[in-house]
């Protein structure tokens, strides 16, 4: 080496800029391990989402539980349904029986051979124009 000359130092007015890293080529190793770490967590992620295997399709002929399970309430609910009309049928027969056989007068001879009217029977007579 020649003469050994002192560094001169150049101050720069205004701010630095900061330095992370002393080289440039690890600065882009840097960034490409972290877009690798990003990678590999959105990849985990939709792995979590996928499917494993879609679930094997039940044959037409064959019911699943849910629709055994449901056929057997609706079978309830219908003989529910039922039990409750034919209650009311007989409750109204009950009613009606009840009803009639208290409501039932003697009827005199001479009314029952008279048409019954609820109106009084009353003549309309024309006026007279004066």
């Amino acid at each position: 080496m020649a003469a050994t000359e002192p560094k001169t130092v150049v101050k720069q007015k205004g701010k630095k800029g900061k330095k992370f890293v002393e080289q440039k080529n690890a600065a882009l190793a840097l960034a490409a391990f972290a877009a690798e770490a990003q990678e590999d967590r959105t990849r985990e992620k939709v792995e979590k989402r996928r499917p494993t295997q879609p679930s094997p399709t039940n044959p037409p002929d064959r019911k699943s539980k849910s629709s055994l399970s449901k056929d057997k309430l609706n079978e309830k609910k219908a003989l529910i349904v039922a039990e409750r009309a034919r209650l009311k049928k007989a409750k109204a027969k009950a009613r009606k029986a009840s009803h009639t056989s208290h409501s039932q007068k003697p009827v005199k001879n001479n009314q029952a051979n008279e048409p019954v009217s609820s109106m009084p029977s009353t003549e309309i007579k024309p006026r007279k124009k004066g």
